[in-house]
């Protein structure tokens, strides 16, 4: 099933898992699709992937996951089961391991505050 991360993670484990790990040019990469999902378990074994690729924050973060925003609306298929305070922590999971990728900005209160007002660099998403 989609919510398998016990299948998700035995596929992470697989060699060629790292080509396609971030996703392909024409597609949404993996982790963004888990998480506009709510599927907050398989997003973090993705992140956990050792070819996961922190330089860009997915689009998908700005447009469907910033709860703080005023015209907040997650994706049509995200599951409402899932609490907000689920997602935050695979948000914050995420932005932390980029910092440790060495990516120093933005950490995740200051991305949530761009977001809300608007000003997001574009070459952040």
């Amino acid at each position: 099933t989609l919510k398998s991360t016990g299948l998700t993670r035995l596929s992470l484990l697989h060699p060629d898992v790292a080509s396609i790990v971030n996703g392909k040019d024409d597609s949404w990469d993996p982790f963004s699709n888990a998480l506009i999902l709510g599927l907050c378990d398989t997003a973090d074994a993705i992140l956990e992937h050792p070819a996961y690729d922190f330089s860009c924050i997915p689009w998908q973060i700005d447009s469907y996951m910033i709860k703080e925003k005023q015209d907040y609306r997650p994706h049509p298929d995200f599951d409402r089961n899932v609490s907000s305070e689920r997602v935050e922590k695979t948000l914050r999971k995420f932005f932390s391991m980029r910092t440790e990728a060495g990516y120093e900005e933005p950490d995740y209160e200051s991305f949530v505050e761009m977001s809300v007002k608007g000003t997001l660099p574009n070459e952040l998403v």
